[in-house]
């Protein structure tokens, strides 16, 4: 077996290794053999800089020399000069097409060797002015992709003009007017922009698919009229705070799939407007709309049946009744988001894993979910996904009639459900063998996964500020030997030992949050991952005040520290 293994050809372990979740997963294969290690090399396209490989190698030219087929890099956790970086990174013969500066002070240099860069992401830079966006379409023509959103600046000094301190349609122009590749673009969070800069994108760049502009002061229901009017390709837009007028033309281009109106007004009207328009759409989001009602609502779903993705968060007309009438209307559905609609209970959720045989993901938070009992069971095999945090009502006898609905269940999140313990948590634990994702935090009368067989597929596990103690950590060291992460934010009466426990028993364990855990002693944690040998590990300590003597020993260990 062993020999057929070595003749395998390298194509092959290729697409074998390709299907590897991260790339972390390539650090043991890479001390197989220099065949593996030449190819996982290879396979390497994304670099993510962090402080700590600056201050351990200095510099990222081994890197870049050791993995040469990059073509992502993402500086939006460094914190640092990035100016010098790029230089070395642009400069080295890769072949660099996706960059993402996001999180720095101000926008870096361009030069003339990132020219051929495809897709830009400077969001949420601190400083981001005209005179950047002038240099963006000067120095990178080629751009497909750009995301300039949230600028976070503040200075608001009186000696300043506007566009030097914020993002104005004079830059908005420079994109447009140089940038004709453009298919993708998110001016999200930018107050100062108008209706006149999305008219620009609409005119000039013929190629646009997607333009998300949520958050914008200045932008009104005419630019989101003559996109749709003007757009031929656009595939994707999300727009807010706008009021939805009852106008549609019949020069709307049909070729829009996914549509996000959050926080926008938009009437019945307006709804059964849109429902004449015949868009083929998949996704469509009125997260916190107002003005329509059932009636709306029915006719628009009543004419996109091809939908898959839907949400109407805070739609609080919304009943078990009107849920049920709905349904008919949601065949091809694959996700659903009904958070915050106060009137729901655990009727709706029946009549969604009943009545929508396609339903994958159900998200049902701050409902009254629970409060009505149900006893026949009726099975869907294919809900992987639950969202059922922050419902008061939620008790353990309600998770397990939840687990019996949904046996093939991958995410269970019911964070904030003060009446679960965790007896219900076991009951679910017990039924769904598949679970990948826990989320339970907030939940004080949750102390344990309780006892029962190991749960190999458990990858991620928060139990941020629940009655976690040594007892809990007990049972997820013996019952979680495949956890990736865990979150244990504010488990107070967790102690130093049973950590060092678990870290011994979770041998796949790749990030842990102790933050807040007053009882663990960070030191002593640290020198016990130092001495298991265990590398690729992020560690959240407890305090920053014991943090700093401890940094360069693990980073040297190839652990994380933050």
């Amino acid at each position: 077996m062993a020999k057929n293994c070595e003749d395998l050809p390298e194509e092959c372990w290729g697409i074998i290794l390709k299907k590897l979740d991260h790339h972390s997963h390539f650090q043991s294969l890479s001390l197989v053999s220099k065949s593996f290690l030449a190819l996982t090399n290879r396979l390497r396209h994304k670099f993510t800089l962090t402080n700590q490989t600056i201050l351990l190698h200095g510099t990222i030219s081994r890197f870049l020399n050791r993995f040469n087929h990059l073509k992502t890099l993402d500086f939006s956790k460094f914190r640092g000069n990035v100016d010098a970086i790029l230089d070395t990174v642009f400069n080295c013969g890769l072949s660099i097409e996706c960059l993402d500066v996001s999180n720095q002070e101000k926008l870096p240099v361009l030069t003339e060797n990132m020219r051929n860069l495809k897709v830009f992401k400077c969001a949420k830079l601190c400083c981001l002015s005209d005179a950047d966006l002038m240099s963006v379409s000067v120095m990178l023509p080629f751009l497909e992709e750009l995301d300039i959103s949230y600028p976070n600046s503040r200075i608001y000094e009186s000696d300043l003009k506007l566009d030097e301190f914020a993002v104005t349609d004079v830059g908005i122009e420079a994109l447009w007017s140089s940038l004709r590749k453009l298919r993708r673009v998110n001016i999200s969070g930018n107050h100062f922009v108008t209706d006149r800069s999305v008219v620009g994108f609409s005119m000039n760049c013929l190629l646009l698919s997607e333009i998300v502009m949520l958050d914008c002061c200045f932008i009104t229901h005419d630019a989101f009229h003559f996109l749709l009017c003007n757009c031929r390709n656009l595939n994707v837009i999300s727009i807010s705070w706008i009021q939805i007028l009852p106008r549609v033309a019949s020069t709307y281009f049909r070729a829009l799939c996914s549509v996000d109106l959050s926080d926008c007004s938009i009437s019945d009207e307006s709804l059964s407007l849109i429902s004449k328009v015949c868009w083929p759409l998949e996704s469509l989001s009125l997260r916190c709309c107002t003005r329509f009602t059932m009636f709306g609502i029915s006719q628009l779903l009543c004419a996109y049946r091809s939908l898959k993705h839907l949400a109407l968060v805070k739609a609080r007309f919304l009943t078990d009744k009107c849920v049920s009438e709905l349904a008919q209307f949601l065949v091809n559905l694959v996700s659903i988001n009904l958070d915050y609609c106060f009137q729901l209970t655990t009727l709706t959720f029946i009549t969604l894993v009943t009545e929508c045989s396609l339903l994958e993901n159900i998200e049902m938070s701050r409902t009254s979910f629970g409060k009505v009992d149900h006893s026949v069971v009726v099975k869907n095999r294919r809900i992987k996904s639950l969202n059922l945090s922050g419902n008061a009502y939620l008790s353990d006898e309600t998770l397990k009639y939840i687990a019996q609905t949904c046996p093939n269940m991958e995410l269970l999140n019911i964070s904030s459900t003060q009446l679960t313990t965790e007896i219900g948590i076991s009951d679910v634990l017990k039924i769904c063998h598949g679970i990948r994702n826990l989320q339970i935090t907030d939940c004080i009368g949750i102390s344990s996964l309780g006892a029962g067989l190991k749960l190999p597929t458990l990858e991620i596990l928060n139990v941020t500020w629940s009655g976690f103690g040594d007892k809990g950590l007990k049972t997820i060291s013996q019952r979680c030997p495949g956890l990736l992460k865990l979150d244990m934010e504010g488990c107070v009466t967790a102690t130093t030992k049973q950590v060092e426990e678990l870290l011994k028993m979770c041998e796949r364990l790749r990030e842990i949050n102790l933050k807040a855990c007053c009882s663990v002693e960070v030191l002593s944690v640290a020198n016990w991952i130092v001495s298991l040998r265990r590398s690729y590990l992020k560690v959240i300590p407890p305090s920053t005040l014991p943090f700093n003597n401890c940094h360069r020993h693990l980073w040297t260990h190839g652990c994380l520290l933050e």
